[in-house]
């Protein structure tokens, strides 16, 4: 359909015939080298072919254009909470509504999803794009970060609507701050229950048997002892629960001795020399070896070898220093040493038991 919106004549000047725009159009400077017209509060309904006519002696002259409405987008996002399983799902959802030209839309992730998106018509020729992301649900992705993208020409860049997943999943339990590292008359041990969960877990701790000992104190998610006694040697249970289910773990400490500091001989190291040979035997001031019972310093040297055989070593300290020293013209003196460490624990009798000593072992090759 064509109709008349505005006319120049020279004798009569400006006429506005009856449209919808009558009210918002207007000519700039009319005359008869210059129609340009202006459109005020220009509304998706204004789209399309305009054209203009001048009439003179010579004839009638014709010009067109043609006007092309965007509309920016209305854009949206948020996420969909989901249980953990095994087929993908619908984990978020954009939205870009009442646009024109029809926005894209994209996801901005590390996740192995995938998208899908649909384009439905909308108010005043304006279009609504939906977008879907889909992926199999596991507790690890749970508050991974996916961000919306939409483009559009109305944007001068892309409008980026970060959101985080939310995944539920049972609890997953773990008791930390005990690493068979405990000793009589530690200070403040502490044991920490991490309970992941979505929903997030309730916590509480138990002891296995047996009420809860006196000096063991509970804040919240950490079960802590002022001081490490025998009293301590019972099994701790943390047990999590959210409405997807239960979880417990259990820790028994089983303490060491008193620490190195309150007992002179509670770790001893055993060194053996797997392999050894001095490129100048029996000359100690070419090459040698020597091992350190504490420390390096001088009156801690417990053996000292140049000869053509090295012994085994029993150190009574928790630390010991084994020294090489060759000259230039010994290069090829070398050893490699085999050492094991252990604590002599005593059980409740008092008795040494063999059977609890943690080994250590450690294979080492020096070279001069």
């Amino acid at each position: 359909m064509t109709y008349s919106i505005i006319m120049f004549q020279s004798q009569k000047g400006v006429f506005l015939p009856s449209s919808s725009i009558q009210e918002r159009v207007s000519f700039i400077n009319p005359s008869w080298v210059n129609a340009t017209i202006s459109i005020r509060d220009v509304r998706v309904t204004d789209e399309g072919q305009y054209s203009c006519s001048r009439l003179n002696n010579q004839g009638t002259f014709y010009a067109s254009v043609s006007l092309i409405i965007l509309v920016e987008p209305i854009n949206t996002a948020s996420t969909v909470t989901v249980e953990v399983g095994a087929a993908p799902v619908v984990v978020a959802r954009c939205r870009s509504s009442n646009s024109k030209p029809a926005a894209q839309i994209s996801w901005a992730t590390e996740l192995n999803g995938h998208a899908t998106s649909t384009t439905e018509p909308d108010v005043n020729n304006t279009e609504t794009v939906t977008s879907e992301y889909w992926l199999v649900p596991k507790a690890a992705e749970n508050n991974k970060r996916v961000s919306c993208v939409v483009n559009h020409p109305t944007l001068v860049k892309g409008e980026v609507i970060p959101l985080r997943l939310s995944i539920e999943y049972a609890p997953e339990v773990t008791i930390v701050g005990y690493n068979d590292d405990w000793y009589a008359g530690l200070t403040d041990a502490r044991l920490t229950c991490l309970a992941r969960g979505n929903p997030l877990p309730s916590v509480s701790w138990k002891v296995l048997s047996g009420p809860m000992p006196k000096m063991v104190q509970v804040d919240k998610n950490t079960l802590s002892a002022p001081t490490v006694d025998d009293m301590v040697n019972a099994t701790f249970v943390c047990e999590a629960s959210n409405r997807l289910g239960f979880r417990r773990q259990e820790l028994t400490p089983d303490p060491w001795p008193p620490h190195p500091d309150r007992d002179p001989h509670p770790l001893q190291i055993y060194l053996r020399f797997l392999e050894y040979q001095m490129e100048h035997s029996n000359e100690c001031k070419r090459n040698f070896v020597a091992v350190y019972d504490g420390s390096s310093a001088i009156e801690n040297l417990k053996s000292k070898f140049c000869s053509t055989v090295a012994s085994d070593v029993m150190l009574d300290n928790g630390v010991g220093v084994v020294r090489m020293w060759a000259d230039e013209n010994s290069r090829l003196s070398r050893f490699r040493m085999l050492f094991t460490s252990f604590v002599d624990r005593k059980n409740r009798g008092g008795r040494s038991d063999l059977s609890s000593l943690p080994l250590r072992l450690c294979t080492v090759t020096t070279r001069a």
